[in-house]
């Protein structure tokens, strides 16, 4: 009897110490911490130069005669974004954005100098594997019915592409040298091209089509590409 008395002490004695364990393991759980959002500005309206990008009533970036500027760490939240041009002695254009922590964001400066906008895009910090890319393309050119691009030689990967529209990321293979052509709605005449760019393992990049104006005042199209890591 004594024997039975102490096989059941001992049992309970375990049962209570795994259950102690069990909850002493939830109550020190720490939830993983997600990186501050970084945040970059492009220039798509080439006429368009001196450009200061604000954050609130903080400067936070310059371009002056570029296309983009590096990514800058950034405090979450919801923040009012405007960018203003020295020449034009005013606000160009602003908008709100909600920064949250985890994510990158890019914001387009597009349209026309007289009607210039700003456009907001989100997407998670996760790398490509390390022997994969990541690309994708954004139409801020105001051709009427859209864009397609393709890789030289090869069907289009994205097809009328409307204005302001982004695609989602692609995985691709690497490439040492690769040439991208930009063609209008029902036209097989390469409008724009992108020549001899390097896709480097690792890394993510968006394509972006938008008007420049010539000296006849008329839209032309290019394309360019940035690194978004």
């Amino acid at each position: 009897m004594q024997r039975q008395f102490y096989s059941i002490a001992f049992t309970i004695s375990t049962l209570t110490l795994c259950l102690f364990t069990a909850c002493k393991k939830e109550q020190t759980y720490t939830a993983p911490t997600l990186n501050p959002p970084k945040i970059t500005f492009v220039n798509a309206i080439p006429s368009l130069s001196n450009l200061d990008f604000y954050i609130g009533a903080a400067k936070t970036a310059s371009i002056t005669n570029g296309f983009s500027c590096p990514y800058l760490q950034v405090e979450p939240g919801k923040k009012e974004i405007s960018v203003s041009n020295a020449s034009e002695n005013g606000k160009v254009a602003n908008m709100s954005v909600d920064l949250q922590n985890g994510s990158n964001y890019a914001v387009f400066l597009c349209g026309t100098p007289s009607k210039a906008e700003l456009l907001s895009v989100e997407y998670n910090q996760n790398l490509p594997n390390a022997d994969k890319v990541k690309v994708r393309f954004i139409n801020l050119s105001q051709s009427p019915g859209g864009l397609s691009l393709s890789i030289r030689g090869l069907q289009p990967s994205y097809t009328d592409q409307p204005y302001k529209r982004i695609t989602a990321f692609e995985i691709m293979d690497p490439r040492n040298e690769v040439s991208y052509d930009i063609r209008k709605q029902n036209d097989q005449t390469v409008s724009a091209s992108l020549e001899k760019t390097k896709l480097e393992a690792g890394k993510i990049y968006t394509l972006i089509a938008y008007d420049e104006k010539s000296k006849a005042d008329e839209a032309i199209i290019k394309l360019n590409i940035m690194q978004n890591n």
